[in-house]
C-alpha cells in the first residue's frame, strides 16, 4: 500500500480491518463501522469496510437487489463521491486533497 498511495480503498470483509488499519495514521470514522478517513504516505484516503459480497444472510450483496448493497454499499460510495467530487457532475476527474482519481457516475450511483 505504501507504493500505490491509494485514495479510495474498498475492504471486502470487515475482518481485514485489523491488518489494514495499522498502515494508516490519523484514522477518523465518517460512517460508524463502514467509512473512515486516514493518511498513508502523506496522502489522504477513504477506507470503506464492507462485508464480503458472498457473506451469509443480511450481509450478502452479490446481487443488485440485495438490501446490504442498496442500504450500505451504495450510500457509502455516494458519500465518498460527494466528499471528493462534491462540485462535479457526470463523469468527473478532479485533483483534490485526496489525489487524482476518476469516478464514472451512472444512474446506479
Amino acid at each position: 500500500m505504501q507504493v500505490l498511495e491509494p485514495n479510495i480503498i474498498i475492504i471486502q470483509g470487515k475482518g481485514l480491518l485489523k491488518w489494514v488499519f495499522p498502515c494508516f495514521k490519523k484514522i477518523k470514522p465518517i460512517i460508524k463501522n463502514v467509512l473512515y478517513k486516514g493518511r498513508i504516505n502523506h496522502s489522504n484516503a477513504f477506507i470503506a469496510a464492507f462485508s464480503h459480497p458472498s457473506a451469509r444472510g443480511k450481509y450478502r450483496w452479490d446481487n443488485p437487489q440485495s438490501p446490504y448493497l442498496l442500504n450500505i454499499v451504495l450510500p457509502t460510495i455516494r458519500r465518498i463521491h460527494h466528499e471528493v467530487y462534491q462540485n462535479e457532475k457526470g463523469d468527473a476527474e478532479k485533483k483534490s486533497k485526496y489525489g487524482t482519481g476518476t469516478f464514472i457516475t451512472k444512474k446506479l450511483i
